[in-house]
């Protein structure tokens, strides 16, 4: 399962989609929970045959259990994983997929290759390396991995921990359980050099 969050950006989650639907990978669900003002639908002028590819979108501009608008980002992820309990009790693996960011079209066959590692642990998997473009400065470069937005987390771990409330960065909460000495002895950070990069930060666009 790929969770995607997103707010009235449709041409970044167009593009989004698009990388979606040329992953190799094809045992796959994206989730996407809309917190903006404006519904989004899959079809209109694409093909509906994307409805069956796996796709599925919730609309929600206020919190499940207050019924508030939402006032911070950990809150928003919270509802995301409400809303989408079923889909991603089904899966082992949840991704974070960035409406803004790329994945190349192996993106999550190399990961899932990962995460056949022969022991429970770890609990987050990712690339040693990572794409960052600049698209304003005309940079593009190899980075040391240090966004989110490439991790592929088991999901127990994420269920156990979820997200921090609130904080602009939600993963936060999860990123302090992964760096705690008893839990880093254990493995639960696995960062492999052998995957190809396969994520592309995407900054400045």
């Amino acid at each position: 399962v790929a969770l995607l969050y997103t707010y009235n950006r449709p041409e970044l989650l167009g593009r989004s989609i698009r990388c979606w639907l040329e992953q190799e990978y094809t045992n796959k669900q994206l989730c996407i929970f809309n917190n903006g003002n404006t519904a989004i639908t899959i079809g209109g002028d694409l093909s509906s045959d994307i409805t069956n590819q796996g796709i599925f979108v919730v609309n929600k501009n206020t919190d499940v259990w207050t019924g508030l608008p939402f006032n911070n980002l950990g809150t928003i992820y919270m509802n995301g994983l409400h809303w989408f309990s079923d889909e991603i009790m089904e899966s082992d693996l949840v991704t974070m997929w960035q409406d803004d960011d790329m994945y190349l079209s192996h993106f999550l066959k190399s990961c899932n290759d990962l995460a056949d590692y022969p022991l429970d642990l770890p609990s987050v998997f990712k690339t040693k390396e990572f794409i960052f473009h600049d698209k304003g400065n005309r940079i593009s470069k190899r980075d040391e991995n240090n966004v989110e937005g490439s991790w592929i987390i088991r999901t127990a771990f994420l269920l156990n921990h979820g997200f921090a409330e609130p904080s602009m960065h939600p993963e936060s909460k999860l990123y302090t359980h992964l760096i705690k000495a008893d839990d880093y002895e254990q493995g639960n950070f696995l960062v492999s050099s052998s995957l190809p990069k396969t994520y592309i930060y995407d900054w400045n666009n």
